[in-house]
């Protein structure tokens, strides 16, 4: 039995260490490969020394290459290769560098990862975490600053969520690999240098809630991804103003299961 911290708010913070977004997901991955050898890394240069963003670094050389697998620049590959193994009972992070090549591979995720526990009437699943980055930034130009989250979050089948800070990224990571249900899980590149304080331990961050990341009672600003960034500042502007607006901030932070229910609330 895999046993995890289901409830965030019953950490003992005095066990926080104040870490970033990508050596957040390290140490995610890094405690779920020690709690089950059945998880196992997958995707371009995962292996390598820098370790995508420092998001995989040392793991091979933790764990070995059999459960780090570096791949060829091919997509669909990489992808149906994860869905292989998933069928064999291991539960698959797959690395997407760039979310707009994984576009190669929408066959595998739409045709049959998001439909393997339909097509097997629930006798199977396929623990996939797909790991999509994207964002704009160091001239990666329109082919590679696309962010099309509304395909797969209107994917039946298929969990989405889109964390925006290092204690997310760690709690959604940790919930997605030990659950039963696919996941992609979209990282945008400015994130991975933030910072804060995140429990040491591994803990689960739950799917289908909402984060209210500024109280105010004005007006409400929904925001999803690096979208959460500029709604932030907004709400600081709109502060200073001489008109005084109080706003409330919302971070969806989970596209599917969605949270109508806070949402609603908080908008009215």
């Amino acid at each position: 039995m895999i046993k995890l911290l289901d409830k965030p708010k019953a950490i003992n913070y005095k066990k926080n260490k104040f870490i970033s977004y990508s050596e957040a997901i390290n140490e995610a991955t890094k405690q779920a490969m020690i709690l089950s050898k059945d998880v196992v890394v997958m995707g371009q240069l995962v292996d390598s020394e820098h370790g995508i963003f420092g998001t995989t670094k040392n793991l091979s050389n933790i764990f070995g290459k059999n459960r780090v697998r570096d791949f060829p620049v091919s997509e669909s590959l990489m992808t149906s290769a994860a869905l292989g193994a998933s069928i064999l009972n291991k539960r698959v992070i797959l690395v997407h560098i760039r979310i707009d090549f994984m576009y190669y591979a929408m066959d595998a995720i739409v045709n049959w990862i998001s439909l393997w526990r339909f097509k097997s009437n629930g006798n199977a699943s396929v623990p996939i975490v797909i790991r999509a980055i994207v964002g704009k930034g160091w001239g990666n130009g329109p082919q590679h600053s696309k962010s099309t989250h509304s395909w797969f979050a209107n994917l039946p089948g298929i969990r989405v969520g889109m964390p925006t800070n290092p204690f997310d990224a760690k709690g959604m990571l940790l919930d997605s690999i030990f659950n039963d249900d696919p996941t992609i899980l979209i990282e945008h590149r400015s994130f991975f240098g933030l910072k804060e304080k995140v429990p040491s331990y591994p803990f689960r961050t739950e799917f289908g809630r909402c984060a209210i990341r500024k109280k105010g009672k004005d007006i409400t600003i929904v925001a999803i991804g690096f979208g959460l960034i500029e709604a932030l500042k907004a709400s600081k502007y709109l502060s200073k103003e001489k008109i005084k607006i109080d706003p409330e901030v919302i971070d969806i932070r989970s596209l599917w299961p969605l949270d109508i229910k806070t949402i609603i609330k908080f908008s009215y």
